[in-house]
């Protein structure tokens, strides 16, 4: 921050200086909401109190001392009482430990009636954040304690310490609904505000704007008088000002994108390997907090998931399970920075399957050079896993254009799938029942689906298969045996290339041929010349052409989809009599 900048942000600053919280004084609390409890009945809850070293006995008091002095807390004759304990804060810049208090309300929380007030979706915060430059987030003194519980529910919060019985006259932390309330408070007092100057996630504040004299002369001053207005306090100390760079909701955010945050980023890195199902679900779910900057993240963690059945073990021993364990770590280290949608472009969808997970990339910019804004990925089920190479591509369509529904519904985008026949969906004449209904499911959206082979498809998940399904129920193949000799071998690759190029192109351009599989009792090989025992499979044919000499014809790429692993199959395009 320059010396023009501190001024502006000083100045504003001590105009607004009755909004900072000061320990001189008790804490206020807001008029927009009082916090109810409603249970479905009003039986007390008793709880005999914990028992705790001196040293964290001291610590309790210490706390409850000052929440009497704040007036957050009072004296209590209830019957109800929760029991206290202390969790260790992160440590700050004294290195010294400190701890908050916290009431054990679980059995309260089990006969409250929930309240369904909702709070904001992640992503959704996130994505208004495009084209900003300056981000200043604000932070709420104690924020929960600006809230007052309401008088007839005050009992319900009571808990015991050595010294006495209280009860919370503000709005403790625990309590199952309070969430609820304080976003609908935040709600209220930001209303009109929320998505043009500023966001709020419970606490959180983040004000984001595109220049300074905008940051700070109309964002920042609307929401100082809107928070004067309500009686709510912040923490200076605690609060951030017009900085390129921020931490908002664990992540980093500046004008480039978003980024994981770095202490996340370490928590991942000290996790010992999971050896119970406890620890694997604790693991996943760190890390699957920052799923969408990991490509083919369903993919990568299967092992694990895998281990949370009831009837698999975990074995840590085994390579698949620490690959995985140390895949995750990895990606997530050199995790891409993701883009803020710019939703004046028109979004790109990078679809792919494989045969256990589907995988998406949503992205915007020229082809080759375009951003991802958020990978997504889920694993097939057990049924899904049946289905044909067509049925999978299709489906990892259907499934991320409803993932990413916000983002694509009325507009225009282009879908790319290196799976060819993907492209000819809606001229396939007659395509059976599940096809069907998933065409009727994408009738909604408007798009289009362009063909990317595998070497140019790197922005999906990197799956790296070389098969084709047929535009049928079954799946259909295509294997080549050639009797070669090793020193002709590159001389035959190229008549069979030139061959499979040559019938391509003589077919009509508008309607593409449609392979058909032909029965194993039918099948027939082709032999290009026999030369000696050795025999190779369309697959190596393709692997030696594209790393030889790297050709990009249509006739290998029809060559390439054809490929599948199941065995004694063929394929035929109609109307040229050739068997491959």
């Amino acid at each position: 921050m320059n010396r023009e900048e501190r001024d502006a942000i000083s100045k504003l600053c001590y105009e607004f200086r009755d909004i900072f919280y000061s320990d001189k004084f008790p804490l206020s609390f807001t008029n927009q909401v009082k916090h109810k409890i409603r249970t479905v009945n009003e039986d007390p809850i008793y709880i005999r109190p914990y028992r705790h070293p001196a040293s964290q006995n001291q610590e309790i008091e210490k706390q409850v001392d000052k929440l009497l002095k704040d007036n957050v807390i009072q004296n209590s004759f209830s019957p109800y009482s929760a029991p206290v304990h202390l969790v260790p804060k992160k440590l700050d810049a004294s290195g010294e430990p400190k701890y908050r208090m916290v009431i054990d309300y679980r059995r309260l929380n089990e006969i409250t009636i929930d309240d369904k007030y909702p709070l904001p979706n992640i992503s959704e915060l996130f994505d208004k954040l495009g084209k900003s430059q300056y981000f200043t987030t604000i932070d709420l003194a104690s924020g929960y304690h600006q809230i007052e519980v309401q008088k007839e529910d005050q009992h319900k919060t009571a808990f015991t310490t050595q010294s006495g019985h209280y009860e919370f006259k503000r709005m403790p932390f625990g309590l199952k609904t309070a969430p609820a309330t304080f976003q609908r408070a935040m709600d209220n007092v930001l209303r009109g505000l929320q998505g043009l100057h500023c966001m709020v996630y419970l606490d959180d504040i983040i004000v984001y704007s595109a220049s300074l004299q905008e940051h700070i002369i109309v964002k920042l001053k609307k929401i100082f008088e809107r928070l004067r207005e309500t009686n709510l306090k912040v923490t200076l100390d605690k609060s951030e000002f017009l900085r390129k760079e921020v931490l908002y909701l664990g992540h980093t955010i500046s004008k480039e994108g978003l980024m994981p945050n770095n202490d996340k980023i370490k928590a991942v890195l000290e996790f010992p390997i999971p050896r119970t199902s406890t620890e694997i679900k604790s693991f996943l779910g760190l890390v699957g907090y920052y799923r969408k900057f990991i490509r083919d993240f369903s993919k990568i963690t299967q092992p694990l998931t895998s281990c949370l059945k009831k009837k698999n073990k975990i074995d840590i021993t085994k390579p698949e399970y620490i690959e995985a364990f140390e895949k995750c770590k990895e990606l997530l280290v050199n995790a891409p920075i993701l883009q803020f949608p710019d939703f004046s472009k028109p979004f790109v969808l990078t679809t792919d399957a494989s045969n256990v997970a589907l995988g998406a990339v949503l992205s915007q910019g020229q082809i080759g050079s375009d951003k991802p804004i958020a990978f997504a990925s889920r694993t097939l089920n057990e049924a899904e896993t049946r289905y044909s190479t067509i049925e999978r591509e299709l489906l990892a369509i259907v499934w991320a254009t409803k993932y990413f529904r916000p983002y694509l519904y009325g507009r225009k985008f282009t879908i790319y799938t290196d799976h060819r026949p993907l492209t000819w969906l809606n001229s396939i004449k007659e395509p059976n029942t599940k096809l069907t209904r998933w065409k009727l499911r994408l009738a909604e959206f408007d798009y289009d689906i362009v063909f990317k082979n595998g070497k140019q498809n790197s922005n999906a998940d990197a799956l790296s298969r070389i098969r084709i399904n047929a535009l049928g129920n079954d799946d259909i193949s295509l294997k080549v045996n050639v009797d070669i000799n090793e020193r002709n071998l590159q001389g035959h690759i190229d008549n069979l290339t030139e061959e499979i190029t040559r019938l391509a192109r003589n077919q009509h351009q508008e309607n593409p041929p449609t392979p058909m599989e032909v029965s194993p009792a039918s099948e027939r090989t082709l032999s290009v010349e026999s030369l000696g025992s050795s025999t190779i499979t369309a697959s190596e044919i393709m692997s030696t052409i594209h790393s030889a000499e790297d050709i990009d014809t249509d006739g290998i790429c029809i060559l390439q989809e054809a490929i599948d692993t199941k065995p004694n199959q063929v394929l035929v395009f109609p109307g040229i009599g050739k068997k491959y």
